[in-house]
């Protein structure tokens, strides 16, 4: 499981010129996921969907996410 570092996520989504929606698509995710990423309601993100926003970001995962133990 990974942190978000939802001031990146967001910044790097708005660069690319999208919005919530656009980007849950881009990624293959349901809406919700991304909302509640962004907002802080997820506070732990699964690989896969960290690696889904990274690549609809074009970016690494390591830039938009952290490991729990490099959180502690």
């Amino acid at each position: 499981m990974l942190i978000a570092k939802v001031d990146k996520i967001i910044e790097l989504r708005k660069a690319h010129g999208l919005n919530q929606k656009r980007l849950s698509e881009k990624a293959g995710l349901p809406v919700n996921a991304v909302f509640r990423i962004e907002t802080g309601a997820y506070t732990r993100t699964q690989d896969l969907r960290a690696k889904a926003i990274a690549n609809a970001l074009e970016c690494k995962v390591e830039e938009i996410f952290t490991s729990e133990q490099e959180a502690l």
